[in-house]
C-alpha cells in the first residue's frame, strides 16, 4: 500500500484526487486496492479489471475489516443506493451521485466490520468499485471465512425488494430508489437465518418467458436472457457456474408472465420454464432447485406443477415445487410490493421450507454472526 509525502490532511476530495494523480492516498490516509485479498466480495461481480470490478445486481455485498475511526469507500456510481453496515449494523445510506468517494467517520477506535450492500436492482446501472481508504498507519485485517452453506435467488421485484421500504401509493417510478431495499429482500433475510451465502439474480417487472413490461425500442429479454450475464447490463462477460456453485436454488418467476399485457399460453409458459431448469441442471448438476409459486396465483401455481412433476417424472428428483403465501396484509406501494413486514414473512417461510428440503440444521450462532462473509477478491495488489 502506498503513501504520500507528509504535509496533507483527511478530505475526501483531495485524497482521492491524489490517489488518482500519484497512485497513493493523501497523508493522513492508505489507499486499499480493490484487489487486496483481505476484501471480500458476495454475488457476481466483472473482475476483468481487477482493481476496478464492476456489478449491477441486487444485493451484492462488499466486505472488509479494517482498524481506525474512519474509512473511506471509492465508488463511480451515481445512480444506486448502499447500505453500509459497521459491526453489524446501519451506519449510513448512501446515495451515490457525484462523488469519488464516501467517508464514514466518527468511529470508535479499535477493529471495525464494514460490509457495503448493494440496495438497488441492475436497472440502475452499472457501479465500479476502486477501493477503500483508511487512517494512515492502519490495514485491513483478515475476515472470517464464508459459510458454507449457499443459495442462490432467480426472481423478480420481490427478490429486488422493491418498494419494501415505501408507505404510499405513488407509482412514479422514480420513487422506487430511494425504497427499494435488496438486502432486506425475502433472500438475504432467509439466508441469513440459515446462515448462508446468497446470490440474488433478480429483476423488476422481467418473467419466465415473457416481461410485464419492456422499455421502448429494446428487444424483449426475460430474466433466463439475462441469467448468463456477471453483468445484468451487459452480454460481455459470460458467466463461468463453476466460480460459485449453490447447494439450493430458489426460482420465483412467473408473475410477471400473467402480469403481462401479452401472456404466454400454458405450453410457451412450461416449455420456457424446462428449457430454463436444464440450463440451471447443467450448471449445477447436484444442486436442489426449488420452484416457487405463491398460494393462489392462478393460472401460474398449476403451471409451475405440472413442470415439476414432468421433471421428476423425467428422473430429476432434485427439482421440487415450493408453495409459499403472499403476505397480502403487508403490502405497499401501487404494485402491492410486500413491505418489509411483508418480506421477513416470505423469508420465514422460506427458511423453514429450506431448512426441510435441504435437510439443514439450525445455525450455529457464532456462523451466523459472520453470515455476511463472501467471497474474496481475485488476485494480489
Amino acid at each position: 500500500m502506498n503513501r504520500t509525502p507528509r504535509g496533507f490532511k483527511w478530505s475526501s476530495g483531495l485524497a482521492f484526487a491524489l490517489v488518482v494523480l500519484m497512485g497513493g492516498a493523501a497523508h493522513g490516509s492508505v489507499l486499499v486496492p480493490a484487489n487486496d485479498p483481505n476484501i471480500q466480495y458476495r454475488g457476481r461481480f466483472d473482475f476483468t479489471d481487477p482493481r476496478a470490478p464492476r456489478f449491477d445486481w441486487s444485493a451484492v455485498c462488499i466486505s472488509a475489516r479494517f482498524q481506525g475511526t474512519r474509512v473511506g469507500i471509492l465508488l463511480d456510481d451515481g445512480k444506486n443506493d448502499y447500505a453500509a453496515y459497521i459491526d453489524g449494523k446501519v451506519r449510513e445510506v448512501i446515495v451515490t451521485g457525484t462523488n469519488p468517494q464516501y467517508d464514514l467517520t466518527g468511529l470508535p477506535k479499535g477493529t471495525h466490520n464494514l460490509v457495503l450492500v448493494k440496495r438497488t436492482e441492475a436497472s440502475f446501472g452499472i457501479a465500479t468499485f476502486k477501493g477503500l481508504v483508511l487512517e494512515d498507519g492502519t490495514t485491513l485485517l483478515p475476515l472470517d471465512p464464508p459459510p458454507s452453506r449457499r443459495i442462490e435467488v432467480i426472481g423478480d421485484s420481490l427478490a429486488c425488494g422493491a418498494e419494501d421500504e415505501d408507505e404510499n401509493t405513488d407509482c412514479d417510478q422514480a420513487h422506487q430508489r430511494p425504497t427499494e431495499n435488496g438486502d432486506l429482500a425475502y433472500g438475504p433475510l432467509a439466508a441469513r437465518a440459515l446462515c448462508a451465502d446468497v446470490r440474488v439474480i433478480a429483476y423488476s417487472a422481467k418473467g419466465m418467458v415473457v416481461n410485464a413490461w419492456d422499455p421502448p425500442g429494446l428487444p424483449p429479454a426475460p430474466l433466463p436472457v439475462l441469467y448468463p450475464r456477471v453483468l445484468a447490463n451487459s452480454p460481455t462477460p459470460a458467466l463461468d457456474p463453476k466460480s460459485w456453485v449453490p447447494d439450493a436454488v430458489v426460482v420465483e418467476l412467473g408473475g410477471n408472465d400473467f402480469f403481462a399485457k401479452t401472456r404466454p399460453s400454458r405450453d410457451e409458459f412450461e416449455d420456457g420454464y424446462r428449457r430454463f431448469l436444464s440450463v440451471l441442471r447443467a450448471d449445477y448438476p447436484k444442486a436442489h432447485i426449488f420452484c416457487v409459486s405463491f398460494s393462489n396465483s392462478f393460472p401460474m401455481e398449476g403451471y409451475v406443477k405440472e413442470v415439476v412433476d414432468q421433471e421428476n417424472r423425467a428422473g430429476d428428483g432434485q427439482v421440487g415445487f415450493m408453495e409459499l403465501t403472499y403476505p397480502w396484509q403487508d403490502r405497499t406501494g401501487c404494485y402491492s410490493h410486500p413491505t418489509l413486514k411483508g418480506q421477513q414473512r416470505i423469508a420465514d417461510a422460506l427458511a423453514e421450507a429450506l431448512k426441510k428440503g435441504m435437510g439443514w440444521g439450525d445455525c450455529d450462532p457464532t456462523v451466523k454472526a459472520g453470515a455476511r462473509a463472501v467471497t474474496p477478491a481475485p488476485g494480489k495488489p
